[in-house]
């Protein structure tokens, strides 16, 4: 009897000690999840550019990234879209059924900003282009980097990585 009482104290302390390292362990690994976000245009996030905030909604499929921000009539201040491509290369964006003046920022993998180009409404045929291979896009209203004084070289922040498919 005195065996199973040593025996029965032994497991209990075994379970106390071993229990919390693997609650540790699961509560490290669930952490890990969903640290690259993939996006579709549903989520909205904050980032910063340069410093200033900006929430923005992620669109990182190609079906949501060719909409974009097609059809809307307003966009709020200090909102915009982000645009996340699956690699690094010369982009090009048009106004097809965009009904407001829109500014787009393009941003190498590093991120840093490349170059500004404020776009206007048009039928699709006019076309705003990275000065040099770009991974994202941030569309904001028109004059909103000149307003926030963002310049070429500001940087990208995003709270977590984004996947682009």
């Amino acid at each position: 009897m005195a065996d199973l009482n040593w025996r029965a104290r032994s497991d209990v302390f075994l379970a106390a000690r071993v229990l919390p390292a693997v609650l540790l362990a699961l509560l490290l690994l669930a952490g890990g999840c969903g640290e690259t976000a993939r996006a579709n245009g549903d989520e909205s996030i904050r980032i910063h550019i340069g410093g200033v905030p900006l929430e923005v909604e992620v669109v990182a499929s190609p079906s949501a990234r060719q909409r974009g921000l097609m059809y809307r009539a307003e966009l709020e201040p200090n909102h915009g879209m982000l645009f996340v491509f699956p690699d690094t290369e010369q982009r090009s964006f048009w106004m097809k059924n965009c009904l407001i003046p829109l500014d787009v920022g393009f941003f190498d993998e590093r991120p840093f900003l490349l170059n500004v180009e404020t776009m206007q409404p048009d039928d699709g045929v006019g076309r705003w282009n990275s000065r040099g291979p770009a991974r994202y896009a941030v569309e904001t209203n028109a004059g909103w980097y000149e307003r926030n004084l963002i310049r070429r070289g500001a940087r990208l922040e995003l709270p977590n990585p984004i996947e682009a498919y």
